[in-house]
């Protein structure tokens, strides 16, 4: 109960004061901030997705997003959390039409020109939000058929914005990669100086580790997602799925560089998600 009046109440906060307007303070600004970080943190925990439905959450973000005010893109964090791996959510996202939003934000249609961190932050919440419906709405129902229509209508241009991401997120990881390299090296040649080979091989294991989570900050992660996205949309469409090849072919971009990035995201999940490795490895296939 004390959990789901938190919701409530936090919930009932935003709607009423920072549904259309903007805070007048810096510091009403990192309160209302420090909200939505909870509301994120609570959103770990599977059982909240469910209160957070019953309160109505998914509305309430919605409107913040419509209202394009300073919390839409909190909002957008939000929604991202709340569907991951909870099929009602999705369910109630589509029927509460929230795809309109979440697709226009997806474009970066409706807003003002926005910074490259907020342009990354945008990417990564609406591309794997649009992963997690693709992964939970049930294929056989009409939700279904709206979210892939979403990439069908207006000439398959949600098709040809991820092609545009694809590059410009690779070029982003590619020249991460080509530094952390030269550091790579650069550390090996260290540890050959002051340990044991034994020692080397684990302070590199763990050099790899956090080089991996860096690799995602750098763009990694929001990749992963188009990536997945292409997968999807190959898979489930014929036409989508000649017109991502057609558009592959024009610009240059190889199957096997995609294929690659989606064999990899596999191979770091870890034992308990053998069906979502299993389901990357099919969506990789599908390309």
């Amino acid at each position: 109960m004390r959990c789901y009046w938190q919701c409530r109440c936090g919930y009932a906060m935003l709607l009423r004061a920072y549904k259309k307007k903007d805070p007048p303070t810096a510091e009403e600004q990192e309160y209302v901030e420090n909200l939505y970080d909870c509301l994120c943190a609570m959103l770990r925990c599977a059982s909240n997705h469910t209160l957070f439905d019953q309160s109505e959450g998914l509305n309430l973000m919605l409107i913040v997003i419509k209202s394009k005010k300073m919390f839409r893109r909190c909002a957008l964090r939000v929604i991202d959390y709340q569907l991951q791996d909870s099929p009602a959510s999705c369910a109630a996202f589509v029927e509460a039409l929230g795809l309109k939003s979440l697709f226009a934000a997806f474009m970066h249609k409706g807003v003002k020109k926005l910074s490259k961190a907020a342009e990354r932050e945008d990417d990564e919440h609406t591309a794997w939000a649009i992963v997690s419906l693709f992964r939970h709405v049930d294929r056989k129902h009409t939700n279904f058929a709206r979210l892939l229509n979403k990439f069908v209508e207006s000439s398959y241009e949600k098709v040809d914005r991820l092609v545009e991401l694809y590059g410009t997120y690779r070029e982003l990881v590619a020249a991460h990669d080509a530094k952390a390299a030269a550091e790579r090296r650069e550390f090996e040649e260290t540890l050959k100086q002051c340990t044991t080979d034994a020692d080397a091989n684990e302070v590199l294991a763990e050099f790899d580790d956090r080089a991996y989570l860096d690799r995602l900050e750098a763009g990694l992660y929001v990749l992963q997602g188009v990536c997945l996205l292409m997968g999807f949309v190959s898979k489930e469409d014929e036409k989508l799925h000649a017109h991502l090849l057609q558009l592959l072919q024009v610009h240059s971009v190889d199957k096997e560089a995609i294929k690659k990035v989606l064999t990899d995201y596999a191979a770091m999940l870890d034992d308990t998600a053998q069906s979502l490795e299993k389901q990357t490895k099919e969506l990789a296939a599908s390309l």
